[in-house]
């Protein structure tokens, strides 16, 4: 099969699975975000250049309406996790759209597992961001999965079609969150540009069913606030 056929097959293969439906959902929020606001005509053109199955093609259109029309929620829930005084315009495109699809699952995708949402947000933002917005994405999903209505999730009685992604699915040096109860979060160390934008906190950890997780002792001492040590000086020497 030469090249040109390959790349014909490819186009006219439909989408069929959720992680691409989300690539998709991603680049329509994505461009939201840049100032393409027209919904309608996003989808549009993504059915126009992509062939999707039935199950697919709904599955898109209830998540980018979903984020759409629940997306200044979505914003709060973001800046409320973020550093006091900082604003949501810090926060690259690609990683508020990632955040903004993984959000809106949590809260309204009742049958996904949060280790399915996390990690799935993860793959994302590794594929099209760098590794600091992976870290990004995932310390601060760490910090909302415990607030979510899916911080003691439980399978429903039918599970979903869709199951956790496979380990393999994301490099292996990239941590996906564990079902998480309690005040336990994922113990993520962000190094990122954007880590400044975390709240710096004091944490224990400890490894629950095989994952490394955090919870949190006490904020962390505003070192401008402490006394500054007192100057040592020679002492004065004794007359003869």
């Amino acid at each position: 099969m030469d090249p040109t056929t390959r790349v014909e097959v490819a186009i006219a293969k439909a989408i069929t699975s959720p992680y691409a439906v989300r690539e998709v959902a991603l680049e329509i929020g994505y461009g939201q975000l840049a100032g393409q606001d027209n919904l309608a005509e996003a989808l549009r053109d993504a059915t126009e250049r992509r062939t999707f199955s039935s199950d697919a093609l709904a599955r898109l259109r209830r998540l980018t309406e979903g984020v759409t029309r629940e997306r200044q929620t979505l914003d709060q829930r973001i800046a409320a996790r973020l550093k006091s005084g900082w604003a949501l315009d810090r926060i690259a495109l690609i990683d508020r759209a990632v955040l903004r699809i993984a959000i809106y699952e949590l809260w309204f995708e009742p049958d996904l597992s949060p280790r399915v949402v996390v990690s799935e947000a993860v793959r994302l933002a590794q594929i099209f961001g760098s590794p600091e917005n992976v870290r990004f994405v995932n310390g601060l999903l760490g910090r909302i999965v415990p607030e979510s209505p899916k911080a003691n999730w439980t399978p429903p009685a039918e599970p979903a079609v869709e199951v956790a992604t496979e380990p393999e699915a994301v490099s292996r040096d990239v941590p996906i969150a564990p079902p998480l109860t309690g005040d336990w979060a994922l113990d993520t160390e962000s190094t990122s540009d954007q880590s400044d934008l975390l709240p710096a906190i004091e944490y224990e950890t400890a490894t629950l069913a095989g994952w490394q997780v955090r919870r949190t002792i006490a904020p962390a001492p505003d070192p401008e606030s402490e006394p500054s040590p007192e100057p040592i000086t020679d002492p004065e020497p004794e007359p003869l």
